[in-house]
């Protein structure tokens, strides 16, 4: 439920975000003919999959060609008054359904449920102008709450005509019904609120139908593919909107590796670090065809997952195999380091810091299982680390190698050295250390700022 719950509150807010960002853009374009008197609700809406003569490759992602150009010919504060009375309309229901709701009897409920649903529903309908931004939001506000009186009539359906009292298949009638309906007003058209309403019931009707027959573990495995498929078909662009399916994609794929965690430990940590690193990678890979909005997500998405993920597979993992476990993390870091120091990826100089930092933790996990290996891979670690900063471009690696020299020597001195006569020796030993990163950072202060300063990093990218 933890997992649901962060899942609503990421794709809530990734959907106020997009269609907050949709309108300021589309509100600025120029005004264009009237639809037909004759044209309805449905006559007037964007076709499917409408491909420009002219594609602008470096354009972020917009909303599809087909859409018509939007402007605002609804006062303010009339869509204002239409959300304020959408709001009271699921308050009152709300209070009804706490306060009264079992003294109303099974018609009671059902004509309230279904009256909420198909009044909201017509609202939306009547307002037809599909080109303006104001009565858009509205209309989708109106149908995202008829979507949502929907699912508690299934409800009703479920309890008092069925007579079944299973939270399980409560909430999945609840969640199929508002998926639905959702989807069939969505059709894969321009319609943030109700594609979000759709992909949101959707996954929670998988996970309650699978939960009716086993336990968590096939439930994260049918998110996780659920969640895939979104992300796959947003950045093939199979779908209208795809950041939308793309950000929401991302969510419950990693909503499923959570539940794989608690049903297969093993298993679902791998997963869960492989699908944090797969999430990145759009952001990082230059052979991944993506807009500049894509990367920034990704990067935040698969940045956020990792930092999750990767302490805790680490540690799972490093508990009964700990230098297996850290020449994993090693080799990891060493071939995004490679990655960087060649341009293969878009970030280069991100991939290199990663890299290096992914060396160092490597290195001090094989502690876990062999205290003196460590230390002595930990200094080899660096010393390679320091002579990789001699290179051209990679300066900055001299600044993780000295870190990891400040951390390896005390440590080698201590476990090779025990007693109390080690403490001169360590304290010496560590002065001359820092003495000498001390130097080297004065002597080579400026070709660091340099080369990872903006001018460097631009040069870098045209490369």
């Amino acid at each position: 439920m933890i997992a649901l719950g962060l899942l609503l509150v990421i794709i809530g807010g990734a959907v106020a975000a997009v269609i907050m960002a949709r309108s300021a853009q589309e509100s600025s374009r120029t005004e264009v003919p009237e639809p037909e008197s004759s044209a309805t609700f449905l006559s007037t809406q964007p076709t499917l999959f409408a491909v420009p003569d002219e594609p602008n490759v470096g354009a972020d992602i917009a909303a599809p060609v087909d859409v018509p150009p939007l402007h605002r010919s609804v006062p303010l504060f009339a869509e204002a008054l239409g959300y304020i009375g959408g709001v009271l309309v699921l308050v009152a229901l709300g209070v009804i359904v706490q306060e009264y709701w079992s003294e109303l009897g099974v018609a009671g409920r059902l004509a309230i449920s279904a009256g909420a649903a198909g009044g909201l529903f017509g609202l939306g309908a009547i307002l037809t102008v599909e080109r303006d931004v104001a009565i858009r939001r509205l209309r989708a506000f109106l149908w995202l709450g008829s979507a949502a009186a929907t699912g508690l009539l299934a409800g009703v359906v479920v309890v008092d005509l069925i007579d079944s009292h299973s939270t399980r298949t409560i909430a999945m009638a609840v969640a199929g019904a508002f998926a639905l309906q959702c989807g069939l007003l969505w059709r894969n058209r321009f319609r943030p609120l109700q594609q979000a309403g759709f992909v949101i019931g959707s996954a929670v009707f998988l996970a309650t139908l699978i939960d009716q027959f086993t336990h968590n573990g096939p439930i994260g495995v049918a998110l996780w593919m659920f969640g895939a498929a979104l992300v796959v078909g947003g950045l093939r662009r199979a779908i209208v909107d795809p950041t939308i399916a793309e950000v929401a994609g991302a969510a419950i794929a990693y909503a499923g590796c959570a539940y794989i965690i608690s049903g297969w430990m093993g298993f679902g940590e791998m997963l869960a670090v492989t699908t944090a690193w797969a999430l990145v990678a759009p952001a990082f890979v230059r052979g991944i065809r993506a807009e500049r909005t894509e990367q920034i997500l990704f990067g935040i998405i698969g940045g956020i997952a990792l930092v999750i993920t990767m302490p805790g597979v680490i540690g799972y993992f490093a508990f009964e195999a700990g230098i297996a476990t850290g020449l994993v993390v090693w080799a990891g870091g060493a071939v995004v380091l490679f990655l960087g120091a060649r341009n293969m990826v878009r970030v280069p100089l991100l991939a290199e810091v990663m890299g290096a930092a992914l060396l160092i933790i490597g290195a001090a996990v094989c502690g876990a299982q062999n205290a003196g290996f460590a230390p002595l891979f930990g200094l080899v670690t660096a010393i390679g680390l320091v002579a990789l900063g001699t290179r051209a471009g990679l300066a900055i690696m001299s600044l993780f190698g000295s870190a990891a020299l400040l951390v390896n020597v005390p440590w080698a001195i201590h476990h090779f050295y025990p007693g109390r006569g080690r403490t001169p020796l360590l304290i010496l030993v560590s002065g001359l250390v820092i003495l000498g990163v001390a130097v080297m950072l004065a002597r080579s202060g400026t070709r660091i700022r340099d080369e990872v300063g903006p001018k460097h990093d631009h040069m870098r990218h045209a490369a």
